[in-house]
């Protein structure tokens, strides 16, 4: 846990395993669990990640992140929680958040929501 919160790139020791991420959820808040957060996301975990950052304010949380927690559930099928994470994205008001606004869109075609996803377009 204190290589996580420290930022080492390379923990020593054992791997990261579920179970920080877990403790994480359970022991820590703000600044720490964010970080943890980012951790799991750059370790491969986004479903943690996910679970880790899903309670913080989108304002807190950098569009990359929630775009790439939202490109994760698309590849995986996930379409509700993909927009669901898209959304934040848009609510985010980050200069580039209007490509969040035609994922979204793309989104609702392919579910065959042509009007929810002209909303997203317009």
């Amino acid at each position: 846990m204190l290589a996580v919160l420290a930022a080492e790139v390379e923990p020593i020791g054992w791997p990261i395993a579920p179970a920080l991420w877990n403790y994480a959820r359970r022991y820590l808040d703000g600044k720490d669990l964010l970080k943890v957060g980012y951790t799991a996301l750059d370790n491969g975990d986004f479903e943690a990640a996910a679970q880790l950052l899903e309670h913080f304010p989108t304002a807190d949380i950098t569009l990359p992140v929630l775009m790439t927690i939202a490109d994760q559930f698309y590849a995986i099928h996930d379409f509700g929680r993909c927009g669901q994470w898209l959304v934040r994205a848009v609510e985010s008001s980050h200069p580039d958040s209007p490509r969040a606004m035609v994922n979204l869109g793309s989104l609702e075609v392919e579910q065959g929501r042509l009007e929810e996803a002209r909303h997203w377009w317009a």
